[in-house]
């Protein structure tokens, strides 16, 4: 049956069986919220591998860390679902104060929505029909707030035409995305941003107009500090042109929204937002997603950059927690140097780093994990194995576990139904169900 979803409370909670990847292979269907109750250890085999799990711990660490870390600085926190699509996981960033949360895709809205959340940025372009008719029934509650993304005056023209065919019962705020050249969605200019403000006013019986907002996670340089200074050029432009748009009078709200991304260089756009006078009463959304995980490689790095250039990233012990792992078997040790584990593309994203070896269990012989502290290197990732190139005096022996780190964790999050939440023990406390 795979995993069967209900909704259940604040957020969609279903079945499991062993269909679903990481759990036992002979498990009858049960509900999640008994898995609590069943006494699983990841490491005395209660699970099959590969499985992801998250550390507990590490994950409500970063909640509180982030969201402590943007409201010091005055700004609200939308964070992205798309890093974990787990209703579970949102709902406990809502009840540690985050604004909203941000989605990429209608069916993440729908998600959201099934899971009560009340107030959605959605940072792309709203368009398909069957999407906006969906949208026009929502805004029957009253509770619900909902941002989408204009790019052009016929993207515009578009919603609007749309918004009036399904009879919007009020008008849907939109705020307007300024691009980057050669790159993906956006407006190109001021000039261009200006202008479609101005068509957005033209339909003001079905749009209004909240704000700006723009995405730097693209910018890049040929060294951390050139990186930096485009992105904060960027963050300049999109300063400017909401200032520009609303010294116009197109912002007829009583505050305006000023939005950006910030996982890799939250620190940057935080500050250069929040410390700009726009000129009018103006709230800015950051729409951090990967932090609630971290990662053992990308993001840890783009971290100890940002601590060399604001020592206060540390107000909650030593910044962000990687809190996500997969663990695998060593099924083979065919040749000397070589180690293959039961881990694969298809359980670890691959597109900034490979998975890297990080810890190892043997059974009956460690009270816990054990630190990597042989020489090893991820030669090879396949669909389903993992080649490591080890030294001479690796220990690892068929049967063994292993702990990998991962790095971006959207792309590990996505070739997961469930991922186990675990202690410090590796007792299994929870199964947190995604909706991809």
């Amino acid at each position: 049956m795979a995993a069967k979803t209900e909704s259940v409370g604040s957020a969609p909670r279903g079945a499991v069986d062993g269909l679903v990847k990481g759990m036992p292979n002979d498990l009858a269907t049960v509900p999640i919220d008994t898995i609590a109750q069943m006494g699983w250890n990841l490491l005395t085999g209660d699970v099959s591998l590969p499985s992801a799990v998250l550390h507990a711990a590490a994950i409500e660490h970063n909640i509180r860390w982030m969201q402590h870390y943007v409201g010091t600085l005055g700004a609200h926190l939308a964070p992205h679902g798309k890093t974990t699509m787990a209703p579970v996981l949102m709902n406990r960033q809502l009840a540690a104060g985050a604004w909203g949360m941000t989605a990429a895709t209608m069916q993440q809205v729908r998600v959201m929505r099934e899971s009560s959340i009340t107030r959605i940025l959605l940072a792309n372009q709203l368009l398909q029909v069957i999407e906006i008719r969906y949208i026009c029934s929502e805004l029957n509650d009253p509770t619900f707030e909902f941002y989408c993304l204009v790019d052009s005056i016929a993207g515009c023209r578009l919603l609007a035409r749309h918004l009036r065919q399904f009879r919007a019962p009020r008008p849907l705020d939109v705020l307007i995305e300024l691009g980057i050249a050669g790159r993906r969605t956006g407006c190109r200019s001021a000039s261009e941003a200006t202008q479609l403000a101005a068509e957005i006013d033209r339909h003001r019986d079905v749009l209004q107009l909240a704000g700006i907002e723009g995405y730097e996670g693209l910018i890049s340089g040929d060294n951390h500090t050139d990186t930096e200074r485009n992105i904060n050029a960027y963050l300049d432009e999109v300063v400017s042109t909401a200032r520009t748009v609303a010294g116009l009078g197109f912002i007829k709200r009583n505050s305006m929204l000023l939005s950006a991304g910030g996982s890799g260089h939250f620190d940057l756009v935080s500050q250069k937002l929040c410390s700009t006078n726009m000129g009018t009463e103006t709230e800015v959304v950051l729409r951090s997603g990967c932090y609630i995980s971290h990662d053992h490689q990308h993001y840890r790095e783009l971290q100890a950059r940002m601590h060399q250039r604001d020592s206060s990233l540390g107000p909650l012990d030593q910044g962000l927690w990687p809190a996500l792992e997969v663990w695998a078997l060593v099924q083979s040790r065919p040749e000397p140097g070589r180690v293959i584990c039961n881990l694969g593309k298809r359980d670890a994203g691959i597109d900034y780093h490979p998975p890297k070896a990080m810890r190892w269990y043997r059974q009956r012989n460690h009270p816990a994990p054990q630190a990597i502290t042989f020489e090893t290197t991820t030669a090879e990732v396949n669909d389903q194995h993992c080649n490591l190139t080890v030294s001479a005096d690796c220990p690892l022996e068929v049967g063994d576990l292993v702990a990998f780190g991962i790095s971006h964790p959207c792309t590990t999050f996505d070739r997961w139904q469930t991922l186990l939440l675990v202690n410090e023990s590796y007792d299994v406390i929870d199964v947190v169900q995604t909706f991809f």
